[in-house]
């Protein structure tokens, strides 16, 4: 498992799985928050590498960071380097019009049309958040 940042969503996720990997590009992302909680470790990547080569992962989690991302094909295909055959990559990010600026903002249909190129399917959709695109798409 892993996810981006900390400390939103790596402590709720951690005690249901077996590892969390907390990635975030800012290291300062895990400053003054006292020691991780079991089951989680940090992995300080790049905008260009997520930084997961053979860490065995079945589930990665992108949260409101596409925008930040500027080679997002390359960064799809760098996931598939610490991604276990089968596994998955969610993406929840903010939809547009947003409160965000539109620079930021990369829409579900952008998305859609990457993963794909990268080698993932879409399995699942979900529209209940009111600012976030949900997409669940297999290895």
């Amino acid at each position: 498992m892993i996810e981006n940042g900390y400390p939103y969503f790596a402590p709720r996720i951690a005690p249901l799985v077996k590892k969390v990997y907390s990635v975030n590009t800012d290291s300062r992302a895990f400053e003054g928050r006292g020691a991780l909680p079991p089951g989680i470790a940090k992995v300080l990547s790049t905008n260009a590498n997520p930084s997961l080569a053979r860490l065995n992962i079945d589930t990665v989690i992108l949260v409101d960071v596409l925008g930040s991302i500027p080679q997002r094909l390359s960064y799809y295909q760098a996931l598939l380097a610490g991604l276990n055959p089968g596994g998955r990559v969610v993406v929840i990010d903010r939809k547009f019009p947003a409160v965000f600026p539109p620079e930021s903002v990369v829409t579900d249909l952008n998305v859609k049309a990457e993963l794909p190129l990268a080698g993932f399917r879409l399995v699942q959709s979900f529209a209940f958040l009111p600012y976030q695109y949900f997409l669940v798409f297999q290895w």
